[in-house]
Order: C-alpha cells, then sequence, then structure tokens
C-alpha cells in the first residue's frame, strides 16, 4: 500500500523557494537526480551490478567480460550519441541502439539488457522532498509536469518513476526529449510545456532541476 506523503516536508528543503512556488500556475520537475535518485549513485554503479549478475548468469561469452564490461558499455552510448550526432540534431538515442553498438561477440546482449532495467528500476529512490512537492501542488491543483533529457523513452521513464513510488496519478504529464526530438537545453522541450498550457503566461511557469545548462 502506497502511502502518500506529507505535503509539508518540502518546505524544509532550502533548496526551493515557497515565495516561487506558491506563485506558480505550473511547476515543472526535471526528472533525474531531482526527482528521482539512484541509491547506487552513478550510471556506472548500475553497469558494474549488471556486469556482475550476468557473468552469474553464465551469460557473457569471455570469463573476463565482466571486468570490462562497464566501459565497453559506456563506449557504446557514446558511440550512439555519435551516430546520432552524425544523423540528425538536436538528437537521442534509445537505450535499444546503446546494446546495438555492443559487439555481438559479448555474448547474449537482450539478456544483459534486461539485466541492466532491472537494475535501474531497483536501483531508482524519490527524493522525499520533492515527492511532498507532489503531493502539495497536486492538494492545490497546480499542474506537475514532469520533464527530462533522457536515452529512456517516456515509457520506460514511468515505468521507473512508478518504480520509485512516483506513479502516474501524481504528475500530469511526462515530456522527454527521445519522446519529442529536441530537449530542455536547447529550450524547445519548454515549448512543448508551453503548448500544453497556453493560458499560463511563461511568468507564472516554474522549473525545478539540479544542471543549469538544462534546467535555467
Amino acid at each position: 500500500m502506497c502511502v502518500a506523503p506529507d505535503r509539508n516536508i518540502w518546505r524544509r528543503d532550502r533548496g526551493l523557494d515557497p515565495v516561487l512556488i506558491e506563485r506558480a500556475r505550473t511547476v515543472s520537475l526535471d526528472v533525474f537526480d531531482t526527482l528521482i535518485v539512484r541509491e547506487c549513485g552513478t550510471p556506472e554503479a548500475v553497469f558494474r551490478r549488471t556486469a556482475a549478475r550476468a557473468a552469474a548468469a553464465g551469460l557473457f561469452s569471455s570469463p573476463d567480460a565482466a571486468e570490462w564490461f562497464p566501459r565497453v558499455r559506456a563506449d557504446a552510448q557514446r558511440a550512439a550519441e555519435s551516430a546520432e550526432r552524425a544523423r540528425r540534431f538536436p538528437f537521442e538515442i534509445s537505450f535499444e541502439a546503446i546494446y546495438d553498438q555492443l559487439p555481438e561477440s559479448l555474448g547474449d546482449r537482450a539478456a544483459i539488457a534486461a539485466i541492466e532495467w532491472a537494475e535501474e528500476r531497483a536501483a531508482v529512490r524519490a527524493n522525499p522532498f520533492l515527492l511532498s512537492l507532489l503531493a502539495d501542488l497536486k492538494e492545490r491543483g497546480v499542474p506537475a509536469i514532469l520533464m527530462s533529457d533522457m536515452y529512456l523513452a517516456g515509457a520506460r521513464i514511468a515505468e521507473l518513476l512508478a518504480a520509485a513510488g512516483i506513479g502516474p496519478d501524481r504528475y500530469e504529464a511526462l515530456i522527454v526529449s527521445s519522446d519529442h526530438g529536441c530537449r530542455k537545453s536547447d529550450g524547445a522541450l519548454f515549448d512543448r510545456l508551453s503548448e500544453r498550457h497556453p493560458e499560463t503566461p511563461p511568468a507564472a511557469m516554474l522549473h525545478i532541476g539540479h544542471h543549469p545548462p538544462g534546467d535555467q
């Protein structure tokens, strides 16, 4: 059973300005490292956990693959980004495109990808202050929109949010760069937000995030 969070906890977070939040008519929140965090810290930690589980399951074709998998997995993501960047801008990559960059000789790539996805779901935790803020916004009837510049599709991010205890009933919409072909960092994803709420002037919209280039 999911217990509703205390809608006043967010006021204890010194990084959240009550004056700005209470004036806003629409609030958007960044997802990763803002609303949800990985309890293991970094994506690389997820890669290491994936390698250990894949090795235990006998999914690698080489006995030493678990040792170098985290580096190869990071390289595959960069290669997928480079391939998409050469094709279009702004670029976005998919989880599947990353695994396509891994060598077939690695082993059972589909099964390893499934393990990584399970590890991602197991690692995510909700930021209790922002979970409280979502509850407060809902109580006050203020739309809460979640936004992310991320290679994962919106449906996958929604899975991660649910795994962290943030179901679709807690926010109005999820706007993801990989679904829209544009990013927060170039401002275009915020245009999608404005299109969703044309009645709200930009001055009455507030965005909360942790990364200035994309969340300014």
